[in-house]
C-alpha cells in the first residue's frame, strides 16, 4: 500500500514589485516643448507598429483559446480529441477544444464524449451554451436549431457530453476537420492537470455505425505564475513591468522557507486518515467482487476548521471513477473528529486510488483546498 500527501507543493506567490520613478520624471522637458520630440508622432508610430505585428501574428500562428493555449489542426484523417497545448497560470480561465478530422466522404450529426481531468488542479464550467456553441453554430440556419439531444455534465474528475441532431444537409452535418465542443476551465492549482479524452463516439450518418478514431490529448501545463527567478529583493535580471513575487520578503510574508531563489512551504499536517475495512476487519487490498467499507476520518490538531465539503472517489488505473461521495459538514473544533464513508466493490483486478480531499465550499462560491485535507492511496485488487 503506497500512501502520498498532495500537499508538499512548492509555492510561488505571486505579486507585483514598484521602483520609485527616476528623478525628475514629472518635470517639463524643454526640448519636447519646442518640437524637437514630437510626441504624437511617436505615438502614432508606436501604434501602428503594434497593429501590424498583431496582424502578422493573426496570420501566421495557430488559434489561441483563452490564456497561452494554442490549437492547431490534426496531421491525419481518422483523429480526435484535443491538439491544445500551453501553459496558463493558476487563477487564469481557458478553453479546452475536442475536434474531429474525418474521412473523406464521412458525415455524421450525433457523438459521445468523454474528458478526464485532475479536479485539484482545474475546474470545469459545465455551461452548456459556452461547450456546445460549435456545434450549435453548425447545426442551425436563421435561427432555427436542429439538435435533439443537448447534455453535458462536468462531476468526479470528467466532463461528458452527448448531442445529436437531425439530418438537414451536407453543409449542417459534421464532416472533415471540425470543432465539436469547447469546454471552459479554470486553473486552480499548479499541478498536473492530466486532461485525457477516453472516447470520442462518433456515428457515421450513412452507415450508422461508430467510426474508428485515434485519439489525442492535450498537452497543458499550469504554473503558479513565478516566470522570473529574481534576487533576493527582486532587483537583478527581472523586467520590472513583469516582476513576481519570487523574493525572499513575500515568501516570508507567507510563512514560507526562501533557499536557492524558490520559496517552499513547510509541510503541512495531515488532517486525514484512511481506512478500508471487508466483513468488519481492516484490510490492505481489496478483494474482488467483494463489498468494502471505505472510510476517512478527519481530525484538525492546531486549527479548528468550519463548515466544508469532503469528498472521496475511487478511481481505476486508468484514473477512471469507479464510485465517489460527496459529504456536507459543519464545523469541526480542533483535536475532534469527524468521518465520512463509501461503500465499493470492485469488479475487476487491477489496482485502484482511493483520493480523499476536503474544500471549504464549492469552487463557484469561493471554496478554497483545505491544507493538510488530501490523501491519496493505492490499492491492489486481488
Amino acid at each position: 500500500m503506497k500512501s502520498k500527501n498532495n500537499n508538499n507543493l512548492k509555492v510561488r506567490r505571486i505579486g507585483r514589485k514598484y521602483k520609485a520613478l527616476p528623478p525628475h520624471t514629472w518635470e517639463a522637458h524643454p526640448t519636447a516643448n519646442q518640437g524637437e520630440a514630437n510626441k504624437t508622432l511617436i505615438i502614432a508610430v508606436v501604434a501602428i507598429v503594434a497593429v501590424l505585428a498583431l496582424a502578422l501574428l493573426l496570420f501566421f500562428s495557430s488559434t489561441f483559446v483563452g490564456k497561452a493555449i494554442e490549437v492547431g489542426t490534426f496531421s491525419d484523417e481518422g483523429q480526435a480529441g484535443s491538439s491544445a497545448k500551453g501553459t496558463v497560470n493558476v487563477g487564469e480561465e481557458f478553453n479546452l477544444p475536442v475536434s474531429v478530422f474525418m474521412s473523406h466522404g464521412q458525415l455524421s450529426v450525433a457523438f459521445k464524449l468523454s474528458l478526464s481531468y485532475n479536479h485539484e488542479a482545474v475546474y470545469p464550467s459545465c455551461d452548456e451554451g459556452k461547450i456546445f456553441e460549435p456545434v450549435d453554430k453548425l447545426f442551425s440556419e436563421n435561427g432555427q436549431s436542429f439538435n435533439v439531444v443537448r447534455k453535458a455534465s462536468c462531476e468526479n474528475g470528467v466532463v461528458n457530453v452527448e448531442y445529436a441532431s437531425l439530418f438537414y444537409n451536407e453543409q449542417h452535418s459534421i464532416h472533415g476537420q471540425q470543432a465539436l465542443v469547447n469546454i471552459p476551465f479554470k486553473a486552480i492549482a499548479a499541478q498536473n492537470p492530466k486532461f485525457e479524452v477516453h472516447k470520442v463516439d462518433l456515428y457515421d450518418y450513412k452507415t450508422t455505425q461508430l467510426i474508428s478514431l485515434t485519439l489525442l490529448n492535450p498537452q497543458i501545463s499550469i504554473s503558479s505564475g513565478c516566470v522570473d527567478q529574481c534576487s533576493n529583493f527582486g532587483d537583478v535580471g527581472c523586467d520590472i513591468n513583469n516582476l513576481t513575487a519570487c523574493d525572499e520578503i513575500n515568501c516570508l510574508l507567507i510563512s514560507g522557507i526562501w533557499a536557492n531563489n524558490a520559496c517552499t512551504m513547510p509541510e503541512a499536517e495531515s488532517l486525514v486518515t484512511l481506512k478500508v475495512t471487508k466483513d468488519g476487519l481492516e484490510v490492505d487490498k481489496f478483494t474482488t467482487n467483494a463489498q468494502h467499507l471505505i472510510t476517512a476520518t478527519l481530525k484538525p490538531s492546531t486549527t479548528a476548521l468550519s463548515s466544508h465539503l469532503v469528498f472521496i472517489k475511487v478511481v481505476d488505473k486508468n484514473d477512471l471513477d469507479q464510485t465517489s461521495l460527496t459529504d456536507s459538514k459543519t464545523g469541526l473544533a480542533i483535536n475532534s473528529e469527524e468521518t465520512a464513508g463509501l461503500q465499493f466493490t470492485p469488479t475487476a483486478a487491477g489496482n485502484y486510488t482511493v483520493k480523499v480531499f476536503a474544500w471549504s465550499n464549492w469552487l463557484d462560491l469561493g471554496g478554497q483546498p483545505i491544507t493538510g485535507a488530501s490523501l491519496e492511496v493505492e490499492y491492489e485488487s486481488e
